[in-house]
Order: structure tokens, then sequence, then C-alpha cells
């Protein structure tokens, strides 16, 4: 029985995810809040992803990084970190972004 319970039980928390996807956003950013629904939904149905929201105002470097450029959606994959997307967000664009980052192999192709 504890066999069979180990092949259900969620990874150890200390494995990072395999995919970060961040939403670089700031308090009252109408694009940002627009973003964040089907964001969250798409991360979700992705395996091995994790949704990262981050207000560019909390850091000066971002706030220089982003600006006003905000939405703006980030994958990381290793160390590396790709733009997906600024300002408006396509929920479909974002899914073929991922989909191209993740590679074959790991949709099942």
């Amino acid at each position: 029985m504890e066999t069979l319970l180990r092949r259900f039980r969620r990874p150890s928390a200390a494995a990072p995810p395999a995919l970060t996807v961040t939403l670089y956003t700031r308090v009252g950013c109408h694009l940002c809040d627009l973003a964040k629904k089907p964001l969250a939904r798409l991360v979700a149905a992705t395996p091995g992803a994790a949704l990262r929201v981050v207000d560019v105002d909390t850091d000066a470097a971002l706030v220089a990084a982003y600006g006003l450029r905000v939405p703006v959606v980030t994958a990381t994959v290793g160390e590396r970190e790709t733009v997906l997307a600024e300002g408006k967000v396509s929920e479909i664009r974002l899914r073929r972004a991922l989909d191209a980052l993740r590679g074959p192999h790991d949709r099942g192709a």
C-alpha cells in the first residue's frame, strides 16, 4: 500500500519547477489584471510549471528593466529567462511559446 501511495504523492518541495513563468506587473495596471487569470490557467495546465507574480515597483532594477512595458511575461528554464509577451497578453500565443520552449519530448509528441 505504501508503494502505491508514493506514486501519487507530490514531488518534494525542494525540487525546483522545470519551468517558471513570471508575470511582471504593477499595482493599477489594467492589462496586468487582465493577464493574470488566463496566465494562471495556462500555467496550471502545464506540467512542471510554476507561476510567479512580481511587482516591478518593489525593486529599482526591475523598474529600470521593465518600466512602462508591463505586463511582461517571461519563462525561465534552467538559468535562461525568455520574454514571451509584453503589453496585451494573448493566451494562445503564450501557449505556443511555452510549447516551443518545452520541446516535443515534454509535450508527449
